[in-house]
């Protein structure tokens, strides 16, 4: 472990082009093993996180079922080319899983069999082999042809996954950030364990005509920093409605973000989600539809401005006026935006979005730091006394006929009412009565209540 340890402090570099050929045993043949399987670690979960959409808005986290079982197939991928290592043994596909933090029994992502992705053998004694047959396919189809990819060490506990994809006309690079911590596991392969995924904004090209940094504008952007000298942030979210406007501000120390769009309200109030709509007693109030416990939800909150700015290649400078710096943002699937910048205190105060040839922007943001967020009046529960209200969802499987129960309590203001999402959109019938017997009817303020939702029907 003392030699592994040294690996990550060290600049790890590994690129793959069309051909992989293993290199010549050594004396330090134990050392390199090591640092081989730490690439292939770093590069199998990068590749997963890249191709799954790890931290966009429908994949935001990685570590779903669905994203280390992929990142598994990309793992036995590599071995499968360089080592000619048809299948993956059942001992080190749950080694490898469990370096990326996935526990309990090994259940391949629902229709994976199914439809060929992956098929189970069997071998000796009853082991179990995973041959992962698509993955195999598509690594040989990408690597080297349409895609190049490499890993390096960003500092002792973090390395930078990078993908350039030539399969369009335009090349287009995605770069993914993986942190490790020592893997306690003293029968693992791995000397580290993966700890986070994450985008990465490598720095854009800067113009030399600016005179300050990436760094500085992605800092002075930072939503705590925002709020700690100005009451709110609003938006212009035109994509929504020609009127609407979205607020951020802090009220409890819990971030409150909600969108006003004169006709229609939705926010958050820490990891609450909510809709204000008409109750089934007529009343207009907040309706929770989910709770976030993601404790990456905050984090994603702070970059909130900082998203305007990022994933662009070059920013160059247009002009200055009166109090704003305009800049130029290029992307490099071909469009751009025009981003105003405030000159002393680099926030951003307007964004243009462009495409193709035109010269008249398709969409455009406007910010205000300075002004004092309206009075949002259900925001005043929480300064009150909670009530506690417990959903008991029960899922039925027809296929086993077996019913399957979860219990969930929150806490709520006396008004705030929690009517789950699966319920809005059919996946679940909600009941506040035990034997399902409906409709349902909002219970009341003040009170605690239960809810009881079930996806059988009839």
């Amino acid at each position: 472990m003392k030699k592994a340890r040294q690996l990550l402090g060290c600049l790890l570099v590994f690129v793959l082009v069309l051909c992989i050929v293993p290199q010549a045993f050594s004396e330090e043949a134990e050392l390199q093993a090591i640092q081989e399987e730490i690439n292939y670690q770093a590069l199998s979960v990068g590749l997963a996180a890249w191709l799954n959409g790890v931290g966009s808005d429908w994949q935001k986290g990685w570590q779903t079922d669905l994203v280390l079982w992929d990142a598994a197939g990309w793992y036995s991928a590599f071995h499968n080319r360089i080592y000619d290592q048809k299948l993956l043994g059942e001992a080190d596909t749950r080694d490898f899983l469990a370096s990326l933090g996935y526990t309990g029994d090994l259940v391949l992502p629902p229709t994976w069999e199914e439809y060929g992705i992956v098929k189970i053998v069997h071998g000796a004694g009853n082991s179990v082999n995973y041959d992962f047959r698509q993955h195999k396919e598509m690594f040989d189809a990408m690597i080297g042809v349409t895609t190049e990819m490499n890993v390096r060490m960003k500092d002792s506990t973090s390395a930078v996954f990078t993908a350039i994809s030539h399969a369009f006309e335009d090349s287009h690079k995605y770069s993914y950030l993986i942190s490790f911590a020592e893997n306690d596991s003293p029968y693992s392969k791995f000397p580290y364990k993966v700890i986070g995924v994450e985008k990465y904004q490598e720095e854009p090209e800067w113009d030399p005509a600016l005179n300050f940094t990436w760094k500085l504008l992605m800092a002075q952007n930072k939503l705590s920093n925002i709020l700690r000298w100005y009451p709110s942030v609003k938006i212009s979210m035109p994509a929504i409605d020609a009127d609407a406007q979205q607020w951020t501000f802090k009220h409890n120390g819990e971030y409150v973000q909600y969108t006003d769009s004169g006709h229609y309200s939705f926010g958050t109030y820490g990891m609450y989600s909510f809709d204000l709509l008409e109750s089934t007693d007529g009343v207009m109030r907040p309706c929770v539809g989910s709770v976030n416990r993601d404790p990456m939800r905050e984090e994603e909150l702070e970059k909130m401005i900082q998203k305007y700015l990022t994933d662009y290649e070059r920013v160059k400078f247009l002009r200055e006026e009166n109090d704003l710096i305009w800049i130029q943002l290029i992307h490099p699937y071909g469009f751009h935006a025009n981003a105003a910048i405030d000159k002393g205190t680099l926030l951003l105060r307007k964004m243009q979005f462009f495409y193709g040839d035109s010269t008249e922007p398709a969409s455009e943001n406007t910010f205000v730091y300075d002004e004092t967020p309206p009075a949002f009046e259900p925001l005043k529960g929480w300064d009150m006394p909670l009530r506690t209200v417990t959903a008991v969802w029960e899922s039925y499987d027809p296929a086993v006929q077996n019913f399957t129960y979860r219990t969930e309590t929150i806490q709520l203001p006396y008004n705030w009412e929690y009517y789950p999402n699966e319920a809005k959109y059919d996946e679940y019938t909600i009941y506040t009565n035990p034997r399902y017997i409906g409709p349902y009817q909002y219970p009341g303020d003040w009170v605690d209540y239960s809810l009881f939702l079930t996806t059988a029907k009839g």
